[in-house]
């Protein structure tokens, strides 16, 4: 009950299910967010109340996979803002 509480009053999250972040492989070694990442995501925020998205580097020497998305480059913040968008709508 305290829980549901803290959680709607600050989240405000549809539901109570958190997607928890998984290493899908779709990205293409450049570190953005791709279309296949959008589509799997997109396919799954319909039915929880909020997606935890993968890991992201920070630097490059830092990445765990060659695939990984990151967000260590300023190009990398409209493919970001695109998945924010997919998860929560427009802004």
């Amino acid at each position: 009950m305290i829980r549901n509480l803290i959680i709607n009053s600050i989240l405000n999250l549809k539901n109570q299910f958190i997607f928890a972040p998984i290493k899908t492989g779709y990205g293409d070694g450049t570190g953005g967010v791709t279309d296949r990442h959008l589509s799997f995501y997109k396919r799954r925020v319909r039915y929880l109340g909020t997606v935890i998205p993968e890991p992201f580097y920070m630097d490059k020497g830092l990445r765990e996979l060659p695939i990984q998305m990151g967000i260590d480059e300023d190009d990398k913040i409209e493919s970001c803002i695109g998945l924010s968008v997919n998860f929560c709508g427009e802004f």
